[in-house]
């Protein structure tokens, strides 16, 4: 794989940024403390926060005379993908050793612009990176076999059910089966009444609104080729079939009515006051519900149902770090030591037994078999448990390793679903719309 060349200047300003922000600078630097920036600084003591900072101390305690760790707080894009904002955060002068990112999408792209600095060699001695499951590490795994990301946590989308919806239309919630999409038209039919809409389309879903269901009918939108390129899929005969559904339940009354709403507060909004009976639900949302009077009792999940293709694929999505391609590796490895030491079976374990000490129910899931990531997890459903551990067993994460090319597919869709033109000609103009506006840049900068 080739990647993309950074201009001489950029070059000079890299290498001072490593001598001002990462305390390298030579071979002199070897011999003294190995000083990394971490955007990780705890602000409060209260709860989990409290668990993290006594971490954090005893890091310093324990390798404090070889390790100097200076945690500054996270960025403004801390917790979010905005490829443009880490770019920026990576490159600046005191850059950080490295940044969180929840989406292996987002990870690809900056390994791909060169920003991330590639950790095969160093995990293959790391023994709390061994512990993690091998479908997570290959999700972190380039299509040139390179690991990119030290993963942290797992999420899983699945689909949700209010049971007062399902028993309003006959169908007993603990026997629920909605396997295939014939299932979910039906369900959703038979739950659309004056109370609620039977489901739930939204572009602001998490990452991009159709991609799950993409997944689930085992179509793949933007394919990553060897050398890193990215090509475009949107006239796939799985590609089409998945909008024709998705504009079968919108002629039909069948979804909400806006499918390319954008305001995430609107979409919660009509999840708590119930007036979708089906929706995407990730199993780290359920404090949003909770917070507003709603029981995890209340709601059934399923995966995703399958596709006309048969070729469903259970789909997780993996948070974690991607290292700044910037260090020197004296200061990756004691990066790479921070964090292993921040999310090792051990820390992980006993953090899960702080949670059910302090009495915080928090669903985190760890991305190691070795750990019980339902400890403590009393308020949840077993039925929760069971289908978020059988999808995790099972799951890849997905493989869209674009971004660009969402901005342009999520512009046209709507305008696609909620017409009555054809939806290959639609999806074609999409198609071209993206190439032109992203990715056939994306594409030659990756050959320069």
């Amino acid at each position: 794989m080739k990647k993309q060349k950074i201009s001489s200047l950029l070059v000079v300003v890299m290498a001072a940024a490593l001598l001002v922000g990462c305390g390298g600078g030579g071979e002199e630097a070897t011999e003294e403390k190995v000083r990394i920036v971490v955007p990780d600084r705890v602000l409060t003591e209260l709860g989990k926060d409290a668990f993290i900072k006594e971490k954090q101390e005893q890091f310093d305690e324990l390798y404090g005379d070889e390790i100097e760790v200076e945690h500054i707080l996270p960025y403004a894009s801390a917790d979010t993908n905005n490829v443009q904002n880490l770019t920026a955060v990576l490159m600046g002068n005191d850059a950080p050793a490295y940044v969180s990112v929840s989406s292996t999408v987002y990870m690809k792209d900056l390994y791909n612009m060169g920003l991330v600095a590639d950790i095969t060699s160093l995990v293959q001695d790391n023994e709390e990176f061994k512990k993690i499951r091998q479908n997570v590490v290959d999700s972190c795994t380039y299509s040139d076999g390179k690991i990119f990301a030290y993963p942290t946590s797992i999420e899983v989308p699945l689909l949700g059910f209010y049971n007062e919806a399902l028993e309003g239309a006959g169908y007993d919630p603990g026997n629920f089966k909605c396997e295939t999409w014939n299932d979910y038209y039906e369900a959703a039919k038979k739950m659309t009444t004056d109370d609620y809409t039977g489901s739930s389309l939204y572009l602001s879903e998490f990452f991009l609104w159709p991609q799950n269901w993409f997944l689930s009918n085992g179509a793949q939108v933007a394919i990553q080729n060897e050398d890193g390129t990215i090509s475009l899929n949107y006239t796939d005969e799985r590609v089409i079939e998945t909008v024709e559904f998705m504009r079968k339940l919108y002629q039909e009354g069948l979804t909400n009515e806006n499918v390319g709403s954008a305001d995430t507060n609107a979409m919660f909004s009509l999840m708590y006051q119930k007036k979708i009976a089906s929706f995407t639900m990730y199993p780290t949302w359920i404090d949003r519900f909770v917070d507003q009077g709603i029981n995890p009792d209340e709601i059934t999940l399923t995966q995703f149902p399958t596709g006309p293709s048969g070729e469903s694929e259970p789909v997780m999505y993996v948070a974690g770090y991607v290292f700044n391609a910037k260090l020197t590796e004296a200061e990756l490895k004691a990066a790479l030591k921070y964090v292993s030491f921040m999310y090792s079976e051990e820390t992980q374990n006993e953090q899960y037994q702080y949670f059910v000490n302090n009495g915080i129910s928090d669903l985190v899931i760890s991305c190691m078999d070795s750990v019980d990531w339902t400890a403590g997890l009393t308020d949840y459903p077993q039925q929760w448990i069971d289908i978020i551990q059988e999808t995790i067993d099972v799951a890849s994460d997905n493989k869209l390793n674009a971004t660009g090319y969402s901005t342009y597919i999520a512009a046209k869709l709507p305008e696609i679903v909620e017409g009555t033109g054809d939806i290959t000609e639609g999806m074609l103009e999409a198609e071209e719309l993206t190439k032109k506006e992203w990715l056939d840049d994306y594409n030659a900068n990756l050959n320069q």
